[in-house]
């Protein structure tokens, strides 16, 4: 509560100065405390024990919501033409990381939920009213049944950013492709419908195929994620980030890359443009951070972020 005054010990009332930065205290306890109460009214968030302390899946669906609000819509025009690499390469990257940032919370928030459930019914609890549908509809979405969690979970997992930008680079040109503009895809995913896609302008004799297109570039991000997350054909990838998870590391970009041989005709070759991708990409991340200061706070909101997503 902010209270615009306090009385003394004479009841005579006392105004307290409200200050720019205490109306924003204010206004993000109040917003922090509405989801919270949304949430548990509907089943979905579990009720904090005690006071304001969030739980993992509250942390996810704020992290979500802040994502989301911040998701690009489509490649700025400037890719399309001549540009520096130096330049070309920080513009992709600056537009699609919000992108990744979205999608990997929604993952996230989905493994939160599902966590919770597998949690409550390893402890004889039932859980939350409406989370057994919400879990449900996950589990329909990965392809797994729900009373399987630790199966369910191996799919629903976030991928390193720094693999998803080396692959988007890699498939779009970092940003040239024709089709990364007129349809915002960036992973060479491909439909069967000409109403699902746009036609490629090189197309083997004989090939049915069409360049899957996507509303924006997050959705295309999405799905590209999703297919990862789900295909038959990256079992291996998601057994490598799932052994990772087990053993408490963060998944190795440069390892899970050896699971997407299927992912092009050329195999093995195209899993090692891959990864020299990523090291460039990587290589960025790291000249980027020692010429930046360290953001403050920015620890233990990894470490929040870490918890949910694992």
């Amino acid at each position: 509560m902010c209270p615009r005054w306090s009385r003394s010990v004479r009841s005579e009332p006392t105004f307290r100065v409200m200050t720019p930065r205490y109306r924003l205290a204010c206004l993000a306890v109040a917003v922090a405390a509405g989801l919270v109460a949304f949430g548990s009214a509907l089943g979905v968030l579990p009720r904090p024990a005690g006071g304001f302390g969030l739980s993992p899946a509250t942390l996810a669906a704020l992290d979500l919501r802040r994502a989301e609000a911040a998701a690009p819509g489509a490649l700025p025009a400037e890719l399309a033409g001549a540009l520096d690499t130096d330049t070309r390469k920080a513009l992709f990257r600056d537009t699609l990381d919000p992108a990744i940032r979205a999608v990997n919370a929604r993952v996230r928030l989905e493994r939160a939920l599902v966590t919770l459930a597998a949690d409550a019914r390893a402890e004889g609890r039932r859980p939350p009213r409406g989370l057994e549908a919400r879990v449900a509809a996950i589990a329909a979405r990965y392809g797994v049944p729900a009373d399987d969690p630790v199966r369910l979970l191996v799919r629903v997992d976030t991928v390193p950013p720094a693999l998803i930008t080396a692959q988007a680079a890699l498939e779009s040109g970092w940003g040239r492709s024709r089709l990364a503009h007129e349809a915002h895809a960036l992973f060479g995913e491909r439909a069967w419908r000409l109403a699902d896609g746009v036609m490629p302008l090189a197309r083997k004799r004989g090939a049915a195929h069409v360049a899957r297109a996507f509303p924006d570039i997050t959705a295309s991000v999405a799905a590209y994620v999703h297919n990862l997350n789900t295909h038959r054909a990256y079992a291996a990838f998601r057994r490598h980030r799932a052994e990772a998870r087990l053993d408490g590391t963060l998944p190795d970009p440069l390892q899970l890359a050896g699971g997407l041989s299927a992912y092009s005709e050329l195999g093995p070759r195209y899993v090692a443009k891959l990864r020299a991708m990523i090291r460039g990409v990587s290589r960025d991340d790291e000249m980027a951070q020692s010429e930046a200061p360290p953001p403050s706070g920015s620890g233990r909101d990894a470490t929040i972020s870490d918890q949910a997503s694992s």
